[in-house]
């Protein structure tokens, strides 16, 4: 408070100081006075936004400090569910017998394996193969407007999926 009424004072000294000037040969001039505030609005203004923009990037890091760690909780999570996975494959495998299978579709079902003149080998000749693609693909690979580079990316797609 007494650093601002010095200061208040200071600049009133200036301002007589400035309005009595002598110049030249005696004469008194009087200058327009002049106070030079300080800024204060712009100043807070600048304070906030700064805060603000520290407020949004601190934010923007605690939000993918918070994903990462889900991300991580998941990835647990998948690899646990995939093992499992695994194991319940290896254990419906190993629980199978195939025997007892045999057994059952030749008791329940009057099931039984083909003798041998009874299985007909099937030769196709390979230009009797039908091939089924996709019309979508077929259009967008047709399509002018595509430029060389991504028509030799997708023929190479084709070939190597």
């Amino acid at each position: 408070m007494a650093e601002s009424a010095r200061q208040i004072s200071i600049e009133q000294e200036e301002t007589t100081a400035r309005q009595t000037q002598v110049r030249g040969r005696g004469t008194v001039v009087a200058l327009q006075t002049v106070t030079v505030g300080f800024p204060k609005k712009s100043l807070v203004f600048g304070i906030l936004m700064a805060f603000a923009l520290c407020f949004t990037i601190l934010y923007r890091y605690c939000m993918v400090s918070e994903m990462n760690l889900q991300l991580g909780r998941m990835n647990r999570e998948y690899s646990l569910l995939r093992e499992n996975g695994r194991m319940l494959k290896v254990e419906i495998e190993s629980s199978l017998q195939l025997d007892a299978i045999r057994m059952a579709a030749e008791a329940r079902f009057a099931m039984h394996e083909p003798s041998m003149n009874q299985v007909v080998p099937v030769l196709v000749p390979k230009s009797q193969y039908s091939i089924v693609t996709d019309p979508a693909y077929i259009h967008s690979v047709s399509d002018p407007g595509r430029s060389l580079v991504n028509r030799i990316l997708d023929a190479m797609g084709a070939v190597m999926p």
